[in-house]
């Protein structure tokens, strides 16, 4: 897709009004099939100032686990964003338009136990605006360029009414 298609929409997607505050989410993650693997909550505490922020974020997942990532996110002369976290290979990167973002990043993931290897996905992670301070995000994950995984979250800014 191409975010320019999503230009005239509003509200305008601002990374530091979606994210910026307490945010609440949901989601789950599907299999290649579509078949429901994992579901969770998530925590986001958003901080930003010139130009530059954090968000830190904890996921409860519903076998137990808890994973924490904390990301640091910097704007571009452009108005676009960059970010990187402790599992993220590399920096993501944003493209926005209209009420729409796009982050393209590749993500370390830890397969198995006791002694989980790392593969590393390619992930294609859109964020729309339905209403304010209500967004979907809606996440293809690639290995060798083939889909194995998606990620639906509702995000709910718990400061906007």
């Amino acid at each position: 897709m191409n975010p320019a298609v999503y230009q005239a929409e509003t509200p305008v997607f601002k990374l530091e009004d979606v994210f910026g505050g307490q945010v609440k989410g949901w989601g789950m993650l599907q299999d290649w099939r579509g078949q429901t693997t994992r579901r969770f909550t998530v925590d986001i505490k958003g901080t930003f100032a010139a130009g530059r922020g954090t968000l830190d974020e904890t996921f409860y997942w519903a076998d137990g686990e808890v994973q924490k990532r904390l990301w640091q996110v910097q704007q571009l002369p452009d108005g676009q964003w960059q970010g990187t976290a402790g599992d993220i290979h590399g920096m993501a990167t944003s493209q926005m338009s209209g009420n729409a973002m796009n982050w393209r990043y590749q993500l370390n993931v830890p397969i198995g136990q006791p002694n989980p290897r790392i593969v590393r996905l390619t992930l294609d992670d859109w964020m729309f605006i339905i209403s304010p301070g209500n967004v979907m995000n809606v996440t293809t994950m690639y290995k060798f360029g083939l889909p194995v995984g998606y990620l639906t979250i509702f995000l709910q800014n718990q400061g906007v009414k």
